[in-house]
């Protein structure tokens, strides 16, 4: 239902709204076999992320990525990180460059915090 509401608004964005949501699919039960816990702001973050890495790769937009944080997060989550990252280019021909697969283990650390509470 949350990617859902997510997807929903990527209309103008350069991505397929179905395929984002198979793939999200997928994620999560990769997170629930893994024993992530999720929240709806976690999958949020992690949708939206998700869908603006494939807008932003067919359009040919590169970003600075954030540094510095890398060791903050667990290893656990890096390597869950790295399984989603191969899960998303599969999905969407774009190879995850290491700072993306970062920031996308960053969104699972922040989810297990929360749910930790």
């Amino acid at each position: 239902m949350v990617t859902e509401t997510v997807t929903k608004s990527l209309a103008g964005a350069d991505v397929d709204v179905q395929q984002v949501q198979k793939l999200m699919a997928n994620i999560l039960a990769l997170l629930r076999r893994r024993g992530v816990p999720t929240d709806s702001t976690g999958i949020i973050g992690l949708t939206t992320h998700v869908a603006n890495f494939i807008s932003r790769s067919r359009q040919g937009v590169k970003v600075d990525y954030p540094t510095g944080f890398e060791n903050q997060i667990p290893k656990e989550d890096m390597e869950i990180a790295m399984e989603v990252a191969e899960m998303v280019t599969e999905a969407s021909g774009y190879e995850i460059p290491r700072p993306e697969t970062v920031l996308i283990a960053s969104h699972i650390a922040a989810m297990r915090l929360r749910c930790q509470g």
